[in-house]
């Protein structure tokens, strides 16, 4: 779980502070990231971990921890002080975003890193990839 929940935190501290724009598609993506982390940094395993997509859910609950369990745990662990700077950051939509067809990038202009996503059939974005991002 610890691993789990270093490279999910790592992730959520990296993107924060982020600068950006949001356009057509981009303002959906950025709502779809915001949802995710706002439920991450809350405990909300049930949204944050119906954010990802079936493939990356399959992928992290075949670790030692299910997506449930490290989101569960994640408030306990990060600062309550810490999380609410983080939310409002979240909640600013301040990232670069990159849509391409049914793809979308969200990441830091200066650091290496990203989260992706994928539009579904449904229309809604979901996360697809977290890469291990470091401030």
């Amino acid at each position: 779980m610890q691993r789990a929940l270093v490279t999910i935190a790592a992730c959520s501290l990296a993107i924060a502070g982020c600068g950006g724009s949001a356009s057509s598609g981009k303002s959906d993506v950025a709502e779809a990231v915001s949802q995710f982390w706002t439920a991450f940094l809350n405990g909300d395993a049930a949204t944050a971990c119906g954010m990802l997509t079936p493939q990356l859910r399959a992928r992290l609950d075949r670790g030692p921890d299910t997506c449930a369990e490290v989101v569960r745990v994640t408030p306990a662990v990060i600062e309550y002080q810490k999380r609410s700077e983080l939310q409002r950051q979240f909640e600013e939509k301040n990232w670069v975003v990159t849509v391409e067809g049914p793809l979308a990038l969200v990441s830091l202009p200066d650091k290496p890193g990203s989260v992706k996503l994928m539009k579904q059939a449904d229309g809604r974005w979901l996360i697809s990839q977290l890469d291990s991002l470091r401030p």
